[in-house]
This record gives structure tokens, sequence and C-alpha cells, in this order.
């Protein structure tokens, strides 16, 4: 882009474009894709695709923002699923609930949570279905964990 083309006179991205970018980043973190973002954004999704490379720093910054953020309510999501799985009837059920979560928390202080931390509770929670959940109840609990996971 030019300078001046945008109408905001220092060649950047117009404030209509920097809410577009954020608008689509946020979308890309949560793994939505191009043809998604070119829905949601009104716009074609050729022109999308190229708004990364178009906007390289900006969207550098917003993507990785949109990702952190993405992820810290995946792991809080991850977390309240565990914690409920701790109040299951069944005792292995909590005892794995309770193994995992702390296991978690032992790689992680509680103001460094990141993605790693999340891995360690989904694998958790995809063992415990397979182990303690009947296999005929398998995918009806498999859906509502991703239920509570897609929640935001």
């Amino acid at each position: 882009m030019m300078a001046g083309e945008n109408g905001n006179g220092n060649g950047g991205p117009s404030s209509q474009m920097v809410t577009l970018l954020q608008k689509a980043a946020g979308l890309r973190a949560l793994g939505q894709t191009w043809a998604y973002v070119a829905e949601k954004c009104g716009r074609v999704e050729g022109t999308c695709k190229h708004w990364p490379q178009e906007h390289r720093a900006l969207w550098e910054e917003l993507y990785a923002e949109a990702s952190t953020k993405a992820w810290d309510e995946a792991e809080a999501e991850a977390r309240h699923v565990q914690r409920q799985l701790l109040r299951s009837e069944d005792e292995r059920v909590r005892q794995s609930a309770a193994h995992s979560l702390m296991a978690c928390a032992r790689h992680s202080r509680p103001q460094d949570l990141n993605v790693t931390m999340f891995h360690g509770l989904a694998a958790g929670l995809v063992e415990m279905i397979r182990r303690y959940v009947p296999e005929e109840q398998q995918e009806a609990a498999a859906e509502a964990v991703r239920e509570q996971l897609g929640r935001s």
C-alpha cells in the first residue's frame, strides 16, 4: 500500500483494515479456515489469504496475541473439565483426573500456564475416556469434552 493510499496519511493499514486483520487473526488462531474467515469478514477468500504477507508485521503481532488468548481460554476450559472429573463418582476417574492435573501443575507455575499444559490435560482426558468410559459411551463422552473445550 502506498503512503496516503488508505486516507490515514501514514501509509499503514486503515482502522477498518486493522479491525479486519484482528478478526481474521482471531479466527485463524482458533483454527478456522480461510473460507470461514472470508465469510465472517465479508471478503473474498483469496484476498484474506494474502493478508499475512501484505501486512506481515501487524499480522504477526495480532496473530500472536490471538493465539495466546485462544490457548489461554482452551487451557482454562481444560482445567475446568479436569476439575469436574475430580468430582466423578468413579474413584478411578477421580484419581486419574487428579494425577493428570497435578502432573501438569508440576511442570508449570500458574502464571506460566502454556500450550504444554493444555496438551497434557487434553491427553489425560483422552486417556481417561479410553480407560474408564464404557465403549458404547465413549463417543458421547468425547463429544461432551469437545463441547466444553469449544465454549468461549
